[in-house]
């Protein structure tokens, strides 16, 4: 699957793939009825639809006992639909109510758009409010922290006038925010990974 053809950023990780989806939920969000109406719903089914393509594919996989058996990537992949947060809650609980619901939504809209309903396809959830795994910086987001970073460092080290250090102090304000709304959004990101069912083929 290839990244530049799809909205999704790709880790490979030794043990599984996460698939970074281009869309985030809204700050408060919980549902997809935000993303549907920005058409970014669109994006995930046709990523669940290619998903669907791949594991209904067959392979051939040696087992612990040296023998080789051929089943439905379906079979022995396991997807795992994660819901993640920022780190703003109202309380000690409502990151991962929040998460949980988020991943949920995407559950829902992958088994009913997509088919990919269990047990045929092995699928579940994982809340992990704002602990989990992160998405990568994006360029636009590192682009963002290097000018905050510099025009903090400018505003250490250049002995300004009393107006101009107030311009200064509200562009890096205005920069900050900029970045911080980035970050947020990254943190809401939908993320998926695919990883082999180990119980299947180890045992």
């Amino acid at each position: 699957m290839d990244e530049l053809n799809f909205p999704v950023e790709i880790d490979r990780r030794p043990d599984r793939l996460f698939f970074d989806m281009k869309v985030s939920f809204k700050h408060a969000g919980r549902n997809l009825k935000e993303i549907e109406d920005t058409g970014d719903c669109a994006a995930i089914i046709h990523i669940g639809k290619r998903f669907k393509e791949i594991l209904n594919e067959k392979r051939t996989f040696k087992l612990k006992n040296n023998q080789k058996k051929e089943y439905h990537l379906y079979d022995v992949m396991r997807i795992v639909v994660e819901g993640h947060t920022d780190e703003t809650k109202s309380n000690e609980m409502a990151n991962f109510h929040f998460s949980s619901d988020r991943a949920l939504a995407v559950l829902q809209l992958l088994m009913t758009k997509c088919e990919l309903k269990p047990p045929t396809y092995r699928i579940s959830v994982a809340a992990y409010a704002e602990f989990g795994r992160q998405a990568k910086l994006k360029d636009c987001e590192k682009a963002k922290k290097n000018c905050l970073n510099e025009m903090k460092e400018e505003a250490k080290s250049v002995r300004l006038s009393e107006d101009a250090s107030l311009h200064k102090q509200q562009k890096i304000e205005q920069c900050k925010e900029s970045y911080e709304e980035c970050r947020h959004a990254k943190m809401r990101r939908i993320r998926i990974s695919i990883r082999p069912d180990y119980d299947k083929l180890l045992f």
